[in-house]
């Protein structure tokens, strides 16, 4: 279909799986590895395991380096805590994203992983890294949506040099995601498109790199026709005048 970025974490329980798929695909010949691009996150640890849990990533999944690896929260986790965190848990133990910054600096040295970045991070918290960082955050991947679009936040990353990354591009759960929408809904009647179509051009326009998921085929196919039509300058005050609902996941 043409996807080549893939998005893990290990939290998620996704790398062993995904690594067979690579390396299926590889031996195949569908593609190359320079060909594909491989995210990975982990939340804060302790500065010493931060190596050790790129390594296992790597070999669960079957790979000798990553192309991105991201700091998943700014707030340091209980081991034991659910997922996603909540602010008990998020607020358990101090956070040390300085001495986790250095230590990731040091795989990015290593070869371990070719860029590092953060998730879930605010403007603050992208400035705390940047105050002492030998290397930029690459990215921030962040909830952001036609219905939490987070214009300020986009705007800082882009003054210092960050790109912005969506890991839920489509809204939260009914009636909160995009498909409920009456506003999304009519744009994308005028496009002959569907809403989820909406939101992720929507993202397209605004330069935000999209990580979608779906074990459909068909929804597969549907995210990644895009490119085939633009909002008009009407459409774009719609979606900038929408309803701002809260984020499933605050830090």
């Amino acid at each position: 279909m043409g996807y080549r970025h893939f998005d893990t974490a290990a939290a998620h329980g996704t790398e062993e799986a995904v690594g067979k798929g690579l390396k299926k695909g590889f031996v195949d010949g569908l593609v190359k590895r320079e060909e594909v691009f491989v995210t990975y996150k982990f939340h804060l640890l302790d500065a010493g395991e931060v190596r050790s849990a790129v390594e296992k990533s790597l070999s669960a999944l079957q790979l000798e380096y990553l192309d991105l690896c991201l700091v998943q929260s700014p707030s340091k986790l209980l081991k034991s805590c659910t997922y996603p965190p909540n602010q008990r848990e998020s607020a358990s133990l101090p956070s040390s994203v300085q001495e986790i910054w250095e230590a990731l600096e040091d795989c990015v040295q290593s070869g371990l992983t070719k860029a590092m970045g953060v998730c879930n991070f605010s403007a603050k918290n992208v400035k705390e890294i940047l105050e002492s960082a030998s290397v930029v955050p690459a990215v921030n991947q962040v909830e952001l949506h036609p219905m939490w679009q987070q214009k300020q936040l986009r705007e800082f990353c882009q003054s210092v040099g960050v790109r912005v990354s969506s890991w839920r591009p489509l809204g939260g759960q009914p009636p909160l995601s995009v498909l409920n929408n009456s506003v999304i809904k009519e744009i994308a009647e005028t496009h002959g498109k569907t809403p989820n179509q909406i939101a992720l051009r929507w993202l397209l326009e605004n330069g935000v790199i999209s990580v979608i998921q779906s074990y459909d085929p068909e929804k597969l196919l549907e995210y990644i026709n895009l490119f085939d039509f633009k909002f008009s300058v009407e459409d774009l005050e719609k979606l900038a005048s929408l309803d701002q609902d809260l984020p499933f996941y605050v830090v």
